[in-house]
């Protein structure tokens, strides 16, 4: 709240959209989602549970009032996995598309749906996921600092995503594999961008401008990579089928030209 206050403060006339999640962790024994969706406008309904309603209302009173004028939406959503037993397992998505799409004009929905090349459910659905953190890491890489550890917690629950996506444990031993496998020139390549884009955007002048560009564009980029790499080692894994380094490394050093692209066009305000 104390950085998305200091953001909102720098540009008033940012809309800002908050994601309120794990709706369940309240649900008094053996409830399900409340049919129909009771949060209208982001307003808390009448059919949830006493507990959930004090929890979403206290978030709200904590982050307090912005500055601007530009509006503050909140929507209630609740991602869980089939097993969790939730129906449905995307609760207060289409709400929460309807806000992104009232507050922003970037229509990432269609976006997010990727290329018409994407057409397996598996690698659809981890597109998805790579656009969204993809996305994310570079509104984070923008902020002096902050994203040193921002961009790298980003990354590491973007591959954690991928991992479940594909059935695959997300271990130190898988960790040391993917990592091996990459090689210590992506890894070291990788901390070079990292450290020198954050000492960058501390430079006077400089800093405020091609600094924070480069800072959007590595850091998105690199997110970008490391997401399309491992869906081919988890794609791989999960087929049984043996992992080439060599090809892994061609997988990432594409992505990474095409996260550069993306993040680009995204300035630009063009379409994908």
């Amino acid at each position: 709240f104390e950085v998305l206050r200091a953001i909102r403060k720098r540009h008033p006339e940012w809309p800002v959209l908050i994601a309120q999640t794990g709706l369940h962790e309240l649900y008094p024994p053996g409830m399900q989602h409340p049919d129909p969706y009771p949060f209208d406008d982001g307003l808390v309904g009448p059919d949830i549970s006493a507990d959930l309603a004090r929890a979403l209302i206290d978030q709200r009173d904590r982050l307090g009032s912005l500055s601007g004028a530009a509006p503050v939406r909140w929507v209630p959503i609740d991602l869980t996995l089939p097993d969790d037993g939730f129906e449905p397992a995307y609760y207060g998505l289409d709400a929460l598309w309807a806000q992104m799409e009232a507050v922003s004009s970037l229509d990432l929905r269609r976006q997010l749906i990727g290329d018409e090349a994407v057409r397996d459910v598996f690698e659809r659905t981890a597109h998805q996921h790579i656009v969204g953190y993809t996305l994310t890491a570079a509104g984070l890489g923008a902020v002096p600092v902050i994203d040193l550890v921002a961009v790298s917690a980003v990354q590491a629950k973007l591959l954690h995503a991928l991992a479940v996506l594909y059935g695959q444990s997300w271990d130190r031993r898988m960790v040391t594999e993917f990592v091996g496998l990459l090689g210590a020139s992506v890894a070291t390549g990788f901390v070079s961008r990292m450290i020198g884009k954050t000492v960058a955007k501390l430079i006077p002048g400089w800093g405020q401008t091609i600094g924070l560009v480069w800072g959007a564009s590595a850091s998105g980029a690199t997110t970008y990579a490391l997401g399309k790499a491992a869906v081919y080692f988890f794609a791989r894994r999960r087929a049984g089928l043996t992992i080439d380094a060599e090809a892994l490394r061609g997988v990432y050093s594409d992505a990474l030209a095409a996260g550069r692209d993306l993040i680009a066009r995204r300035a630009r305000g063009k379409d994908e």
